[in-house]
């Protein structure tokens, strides 16, 4: 039987990562050359939420990520505007830099957030029931944006 390495047992495994995120970790020496080549962006964000990160960097980056796909759903659903305006007011709440008003805005933040957090994942399944080649670049993209937000391993 092979032995599990430390840092798969030491992080993933106490957040009950999937077996199969734990076979692909199976691959690399260390939990930072894993996060360097991770192939899977919603798994990187899985980790990322169930980690203690920046939220207003979060919230960037997932905004970042809907962006780059919002086309693809606003051109499907042309009348609906409300992950454009997710989007908007999650970048808003970013910005800000107070903790009252960050307080105050809490409520607007986390539906934001969501509602970014989701028109990304759409976008990527619009990505893949299209063409597997964009999926898998859209996917690439998905993967280094996030470190570009988020360079080390999160729970390092």
């Amino acid at each position: 039987m092979k032995l599990m390495k430390d840092w798969i047992k030491d992080h993933l495994v106490p957040l009950d990562a999937c077996k199969s995120a734990i076979r692909k970790a199976e691959r690399f020496d260390s939990s930072q050359e894993a996060w360097n080549q991770w192939e899977d962006g919603s798994e990187m964000l899985w980790l990322l939420d169930r980690s203690p990160y920046d939220r207003l960097k979060m919230i960037r980056c997932v905004c970042e990520i809907a962006e780059h796909t919002l086309h693809l759903y606003e051109s499907k659903f042309p009348n609906d505007d409300r992950p454009r305006k997710a989007i908007e007011a999650a970048r808003l709440v970013a910005e800000i830099d107070s903790q009252e008003t960050r307080a105050a805005a809490a409520a607007a933040c986390a539906a934001a957030y969501a509602a970014a957090y989701a028109a990304a994942y759409a976008a990527r399944a619009a990505f893949a029931a299209a063409d597997a080649d964009s999926s898998d670049s859209e996917n690439k993209w998905q993967c280094d944006c996030i470190r570009r937000y988020f360079p080390e391993f999160p729970l390092s």
